[in-house]
Formats: structure tokens, sequence, C-alpha cells
């Protein structure tokens, strides 16, 4: 993490560097494209596997917007923007999915990855319609075309939430050092089983993200986001 932090440090050359924190979900990370505000394409990956087409699986989960309003009190949406995040599976949902399963004699899903792993990743809406899968979305890249965007990648966050994106506002922060970033950390790891998802780490994001959105939001590049992995979970499958 010190090396992640020095790295960062060197690439932006400023004095000090914040970093948006948050719980790591543990899920399938995927892609959405928004165009003129309505969602047109998504793609996803775990894992070994290639790059896949997930729109439908997506569509059929409920905090994803199908559409965005491009006037609002948040501010303009852009015309084309990449919002990036996790689909997961809450605790709950998993245990009553295997007691249903466990019913009909199938084998039992070991974790959320795996029921998303095997469910979401095949893109078609009839199969994912019928598990009640969740998002937090977590990057931004927008593709301004006039509108003014903050340079904070927190403040995005903050921003696509008022435009009906769902963050994990209670589990975000943003931290003003590494001290404060492992004090996250430490913090995270300790209230682990608390959550109501399985958290496979901590997502650290530096906070600084330039105007043209091809910065610190984790899309690419090695400085970009670093995952503070915990040990897995018994039974946890998760990867990617």
């Amino acid at each position: 993490m010190l090396e992640f932090h020095r790295r960062v440090g060197a690439e932006v050359k400023s004095g000090s560097v914040d970093y948006c924190v948050q719980p790591a979900v543990a899920g399938v990370s995927f892609e959405a494209v928004y165009r003129g505000g309505i969602l047109r394409e998504a793609f996803a990956s775990f894992g070994d596997l290639d790059r896949r087409d997930v729109l439908g699986s997506l569509k059929t989960i409920l905090a994803v917007p199908l559409k965005v309003e491009r006037e609002s009190l948040y501010g303009k949406v852009p015309e084309v923007m990449e919002v990036g995040g996790e689909v997961y599976l809450e605790r709950k949902a998993l245990k009553a999915l295997n007691a249903e399963r466990e019913r009909r004699g199938d084998p039992l899903f070991p974790d959320g990855c795996a029921v998303a792993a095997d469910v979401f990743l095949t893109g078609e809406a009839r199969h994912s319609a019928r598990v009640p899968f969740n998002v937090f979305f977590n990057r931004i890249r927008a593709h301004e075309g006039g509108v003014s965007v903050s340079s904070s990648l927190y403040e995005r966050l903050l921003q696509i939430q008022g435009w009906g994106f769902r963050i994990d506002r209670p589990g975000m922060r943003l931290c003003r050092s590494i001290e404060e970033v492992l004090g996250m950390c430490a913090e995270i790891r300790e209230k682990r089983s608390e959550w109501p998802y399985e958290v496979r780490g901590v997502l650290i994001q530096p906070d600084l993200v330039p105007p043209n959105g091809s910065g610190a939001e984790g899309f690419s590049g090695a400085c970009r986001c670093l995952i503070y992995a915990f040990e897995e979970e018994p039974g946890c499958v998760c990867s990617g």
C-alpha cells in the first residue's frame, strides 16, 4: 500500500494525495455506458473469463437506472459517460437462494460471487431476473462535451448518487492522508462480518480525476486504484 501511495504521489506531482476509500464488495465488476442519459451498453468480466456483454442482465437490477434525466439539481449529465461498479448478492439473499436450491436438490452456491459468475455473466435477463442482485457504483469516466464536472472522484460519486446511481454512501470516506487510509482499512476489516454483503477487502482510489475523465477512477493504469485484499471468507470463490 505504501508503494502504491509513492507511485500515486509521483504521478500526480502534488504535495499530498487524498483517497476515496470504501469496502471492496465481493462481486462481479462491470462497466455501463450511457449515451444521452440512456443505458446503451454494459460489459463485465470475472477471473479469467473474457469481457462479456451483460446489458440484459444489468437491466434487471432495480438499482440500475435505465434512463437519467439530462438536467437536474445535481448538474447536467454528460452526453456520454461510463460508470462502473460491482454486482453482488447480499448474505440474506444468498441464504434464501440456497434454501430453495436445497429443496430442489440442486448444488448450493458457496458465495455471492459464484451466483454472479454463474447467472449474471450469462447476460440474459431471463436468468438474472430470478436473482435479487444489487449493485454499487464506484467509478465514473465522463466525456463532458462542455459539461462541467468535478476533478474529485469523491464529489463525482456524490453527484451520480443525485442522478440516481446507487453508491456505498455509508461505507465511503474521503481520506486526507495514507495514515487515514490505513485506519479505514483496519476499521472495515474489524467490521467485516457486520456488513450485509461479503467484503473481500478495501477499494482505495486516488481522489484526483483529470477533467477529461482519464485519470484516477480505476478504468486503466497501474496507479489508479488498489484493492487491499483480506483473506477469503470460508468457502469464498471470489477472484478478479
